[in-house]
């Protein structure tokens, strides 16, 4: 098996290093960054078993197996330099084995510049018996996608194989589990189209339905099925080691087709030691491989001259996204936002100060503090409670943030229903208004001589001559009215001059180290939950990296 890839120079491959699991790999990049040529070198660095009687069926059943450059680019119309410039080594392969060889171009000796070609072979020590590893390699390139209904029938032969029965079965049962379509093994032929593709032929449990009939898609997947089973076969036989590569994996097939393959892939690599490279545009071959651990993607970024490996810290699919559709990241985040309800509008703004605050302080978290988009409707508190709790509502609720006032008591699993409590342990009108008395009462100077309020001539004269008052005013009205004290509270704090007021007095007690504990409190909360629905609403999750053990376990 390959395990690393070291170029000196091969077209845009230039003093870069690839790394590859006995697993399952995935190339990705843009179209020009040699993903093709990295399945062509894999295949170039091995020599096909002598000898060895499962071969033929694996021959019989795989029209390219290994297949070295000079055949791989027969299809050039003229010689076409890989490493203008570099004479000499042009990469070396490395082998899990322990084994490396370096590997150099060598020129066609055709006087006709038409027929020039170039093959890559090792450069062995003199007298070192060194050769290649033997290793089935079959790859499976773009002809395989050639319908077979195009092609006339003048083009193919019939073949017969000596794949056992059993191993047929297998390709026909994987086949069904896939397609849900069941083969009739008694039909099975295998068909090669002269020079393009090997397929087999063959009628299902489905009237009108056979080999010819098949979508592009389906053919697809039967090939690669065909070329796994062909490799479990080599194994049970051998005990050996193999290789499968496949070109544009993902093409003709359905997103959810793709992922059950990938499965696929994964339970035949690790029962058969098949390792398989592919390469793909696929974002859902994509995002699963970076979400799990055992599957090696490998992302060539462009850089016009050559090619990059993204490397691991910046390897996730938004920052693939940015590179496949060529946008900025700012570009792909735009208009996604996490969706964050409160009790009402005072609450949105003690939210957003809050919010804002952390952004200040905390350059990880300014980051993400856009994409919480507070929302300009108010549920009240019971009804917010409900909707996120409520088993079947909630189901609408995943990818949002409730917020309730510090007046309602939560348990601390209610965040596991995205619920969050504001600090002060009372409304927010309440918290103001107590805090505005203290201020007054105590004379604390460092909020009186702000500038903030300063400027805008809050001073202490003025809070008791025009704001105090109608604190006051409130339980006098209460015994005169029918409005509750909930109302009568609303209405002082938004009355112009005392709502100007308050919004300095709430920044005063954000930022007053006497309150940290339950602001922490509440910041963690955004963190958990920002990790928690952040990827629903389409926002890159490792935006924010910082934060705190508890908000890491989410």
């Amino acid at each position: 098996m390959i395990k690393q890839l070291n170029f000196i120079h091969y077209r845009k491959l230039k003093n870069i290093e690839i790394e590859f699991s006995k697993g399952v790999n995935i190339i990705s990049g843009t179209n020009g960054t040699c993903k093709t040529s990295i399945l062509h070198l894999i295949s170039n660095s091995f020599q096909e078993p002598i000898g060895v009687k499962c071969m033929t069926p694996i021959r019989g059943l795989n029209n390219c197996t290994n297949p070295k450059i000079e055949t791989l680019t027969k299809g050039d119309k003229k010689y076409a330099n890989p490493a203008i410039g570099t004479p000499g080594i042009l990469y070396s392969a490395e082998y899990f084995e322990g084994k490396k060889l370096e590997f150099r171009r060598k020129n066609d000796k055709s006087l006709e510049e038409e027929k020039k070609r170039f093959r890559i072979i090792p450069k062995y020590s003199r007298g070192s018996g060194e050769k290649l590893p033997s290793v089935p390699v079959i790859y499976l390139g773009l002809s395989r996608l050639i319908s077979s209904g195009e092609i006339d029938d003048i083009d193919f032969i019939k073949k017969r194989d000596s794949l056992p029965k059993e191993y047929h079965t297998e390709i026909a049962e994987l086949y069904k589990e896939l397609t849900k379509q069941e083969i009739n093994i008694d039909s099975y032929k295998t068909m090669q189209f002269e020079k393009i593709k090997t397929r087999a032929e063959f009628t299902t449990n489905e009237e009108g339905i056979d080999s010819n009939t098949i979508s592009d898609g389906q053919d697809n997947i039967h090939i690669i099925l065909t070329a796994l089973v062909c490799l479990k076969y080599y194994f049970n036989e051998t005990n050996k080691d193999s290789i499968l590569l496949i070109d544009e994996a993902d093409s003709t097939l359905h997103p959810d087709l793709q992922l059950k393959l990938l499965k696929i892939f994964k339970r035949f690599s690790n029962n058969y030691n098949i390792q398989i490279v592919f390469t793909t545009h696929s974002l859902d071959f994509l995002e699963e491989g970076i979400k799990r651990e055992e599957y090696n993607v490998i992302y060539l970024d462009d850089d016009i001259e050559k090619v990059k490996v993204l490397k691991d810290e910046k390897l996730d699919i938004y920052n693939i996204k940015t590179r496949l559709y060529s946008k900025s990241m700012e570009d792909m985040l735009r208009d996604k936002y996490i969706p964050v309800y409160t009790e009402d509008k005072e609450a949105r703004l003690f939210l957003e100060m809050i919010l804002n605050y952390y952004a200040d302080k905390n350059e990880e978290f300014s980051k993400v503090r856009n994409y919480f988009y507070l929302a300009d409707s108010y549920l009240g508190c019971d009804n917010l409670c409900k909707l996120f709790k409520d088993k079947v509502c909630q189901k609408q609720f995943l990818n949002c943030i409730g917020v309730v006032d510090g007046d309602k008591k939560l348990d601390k699993k209610d965040i596991n229903n995205n619920l969050l409590k504001l600090p002060g342990n009372t409304s927010i009108e309440k918290l103001v208004f107590d805090y505005s008395d203290k201020l007054f009462e105590d004379k604390v100077e460092e909020f009186w001589d702000n500038d903030s309020v300063f400027e805008k001539g809050f001073t202490r004269v003025y809070y008791r001559d025009n704001i105090k008052p109608d604190i006051e005013d409130i339980k006098i009205k209460l015994k005169d009215t029918d409005k509750e004290e909930r109302e009568l509270n609303k209405t002082c704090f938004n009355k112009p001059n005392n709502f100007e007021f308050f919004k300095l007095v709430l920044k005063y007690w954000i930022n007053h180290s006497d309150n940290k504990e339950e602001l922490e409190q509440l910041y963690t909360g955004i963190c958990i939950l920002y990790m928690k629905t952040s990827e629903m609403n389409g926002i890159n999750r490792k935006l924010l990296k910082k934060v705190d053990k508890e908000a890491g376990q989410i």
